[in-house]
């Protein structure tokens, strides 16, 4: 019993030892780079996006650093109440993607009448000035990339046309 009394007495010791150059070890490498600088943080903020609209609507007016910070996380809890909304009702159509259709209910179904209106008629312009400016593919179309609407209305004014060309030439026979 005695062997084994001072044996595990020596593993104790040296499982101490280990601990203590450890933690010599740690506090060395602490110590050893006084200079070295942790690499910021990146938060994302509103901030850039809410200073130009300010400028759009009142040019002489400034915002302080408090107020931004409260518009912030304004945009933050809307930004988050949408997104949520819209994946419930995603999850409700049984859909795996999160469309525009859904972003554009979440919001009908979180803001207030008027309020909705706006929101929803500019998310309209942004969608439609997206599908312009990257071609994007409309599933009305089967694959055919998006004309802008001046062109689609002048194909339809064209083809109109010579229907009713057609028409007159027709009648003429007669």
């Amino acid at each position: 019993m005695a062997r084994t009394a001072k044996k595990a007495d020596k593993k104790e010791a040296k499982a101490e030892k280990s601990i203590v150059k450890q933690s010599k070890k740690s506090k060395k490498s602490k110590e050893s780079k006084p200079d070295a600088k942790k690499p910021k943080k990146r938060t994302q903020s509103y901030g850039p996006f809410l200073y130009r609209v300010l400028k759009q609507v009142h040019e002489s007016t400034d915002i302080s650093n408090e107020a931004m910070d409260i518009l912030n996380d304004f945009m933050n809890d809307i930004f988050e109440r949408i997104a949520n909304e819209a994946s419930v009702l995603t999850h409700r159509n049984k859909s795996k993607t999160l469309g525009s259709r859904d972003i554009m209910t979440a919001v009908k179904l979180l803001f207030a009448g008027e309020l909705a209106r706006h929101a929803l008629a500019e998310a309209n312009q942004a969608l439609a000035r997206y599908k312009q400016s990257y071609g994007a593919v409309d599933k009305k179309t089967k694959g055919k990339k998006v004309k802008n609407n001046e062109e689609n209305d002048e194909e339809d004014d064209e083809e109109e046309n010579e229907e009713n060309d057609e028409e007159d030439d027709e009648s003429e026979d007669e």
